[in-house]
């Protein structure tokens, strides 16, 4: 017995050593080694071995700034990755360690802008709103508003949305999310929504008049209100908004007159506005659109759809814009899809065999382009949506 209990005591004064020993070396260790091998690890590209030195820095970092930085360097590597989630798990830690940091709260809202563009759902817009409303009561009225988001964008490649100043960036956002929510009817009072969708965009062209997707916004939130208005009670309201809203896209052009957007959403809420009837009368301003921006593929994309609103008479005409836009943008997957429909549309109606062929050869190519490619990121519901498009087609 007596033995027993000498073993049992020496194993535990063991453990306790040991134990001892692992908190001395814990609290000796300093994370610059750890550091130092997760930064030349990043640079040959050893992912893992970059995480987990990185990780054993944090368990040893004694100060939040130093925690703040090595949740950036994960979180830089897991972009790199295509870890998304892990991404967003970084940003948010930064955030709760300090809430004002305007670059993790950046990363973080512009995801869920961009998949709420893309999946369009009530709950995405319904979280972006969220953030968006958390981020502007953290920064407004701070020189943290002002603040460029450009040099650290991580979505630089995926979506252009966001460049230049914080301040218009964030209202654009919650306006815009103002603005969906109500038009899918997914609240008591949409007008409310609307209303407070455009007292935002306003700010944003107050804050930066060649914002061109707020000038966009603001006419589509106008048009939207006046036809629930005229709904309502009041039918004169939807003839008013649809004025408004068009005044709101001229200014666009008076501010920006060289970007060929600004004059497509014109066309567009013209083109949308207009009785079937009504719609010939608008192709010289479209054809003059092309001839203003030649090498701009968006112009002759714009030029496809107006032909394609006008029915099979035009298809002809619709199949050479679509081609001039593919010819300057091969790699944009909306073309190629489109194209593939247009030419079984006109197997369908003239039933010729070419135009069948080449419709699936067109579906089948588009299927390699970058926009149809599975992906992780914030893209993965557009890519997604795209790769399903051309298999079911």
């Amino acid at each position: 017995m007596n033995k027993k209990v000498a073993l049992i005591g020496s194993a535990a004064f063991v453990l306790v050593v040991l134990a001892a020993i692992a908190v001395f070396l814990r609290l000796t260790q300093k994370p610059d080694e750890f550091i130092k091998d997760g930064d030349a690890a990043l640079l040959v590209k050893d992912y893992n071995e970059a995480v987990r030195s990185y990780n054993k820095a944090i368990g040893l970092a004694k100060t939040d700034s130093l925690r703040k930085v090595l949740h950036f360097k994960l979180a830089d590597v897991y972009i790199e990755t295509d870890e998304w989630p892990k991404v967003l798990g970084h940003w948010s830690a930064i955030v709760q360690i300090d809430p004002k940091n305007t670059k993790a709260r950046f990363g973080r809202l512009k995801y869920y802008y961009i998949i709420a563009d893309s999946a369009g759902t009530v709950p995405i817009w319904q979280e972006t709103l969220t953030q968006a409303s958390e981020f502007i009561d953290v920064v407004e009225d701070t020189e943290l508003f002002r603040e460029d988001t450009t040099e650290w964008d991580p979505y630089k490649k995926q979506n252009e949305v966001g460049e230049g100043q914080l301040g218009p960036f964030l209202y654009l956002v919650r306006g815009r999310a103002f603005f969906e929510i109500a038009k899918m009817q997914a609240v008591a009072d949409p007008n409310q929504y609307l209303t407070q969708a455009i007292e935002d965009l306003k700010k944003v062209l107050k804050l930066q008049p060649e914002h061109i997707d707020a000038y966009w916004y603001l006419a589509q939130a106008t048009i939207t209100k006046g036809d629930i208005l005229a709904a309502q009670s009041d039918p004169e309201e939807k003839d008013k908004a649809a004025k408004e809203a068009q005044v709101y896209l001229k200014q666009a052009i008076e501010v920006a007159d060289d970007n060929v957007k600004a004059h497509i959403n014109l066309l567009t809420t013209r083109l949308m506005l207009s009785s079937i009837e009504q719609r010939q009368s608008l192709e010289p301003e479209y054809l003059s659109l092309v001839d203003k921006f030649p090498s701009e593929p968006q112009a002759h994309w714009a030029l496809a759809n107006f032909y394609l609103s006008l029915g099979h008479k035009n298809l002809d005409d619709a199949e050479q814009a679509l081609a001039n836009a593919i010819e300057l943008d091969r790699e944009n997957v909306i073309y190629a899809r489109a194209a593939a429909n247009l030419h079984y549309h006109k197997f369908s109606i003239y039933n010729q065999k070419p135009q069948l062929i080449k419709a699936i050869e067109v579906a089948g190519n588009a299927l390699t382009l970058p926009g149809a490619q599975q992906s992780k990121g914030p893209q993965r519901l557009v890519n997604r949506n795209n790769r399903l498009s051309l298999y079911t087609f």
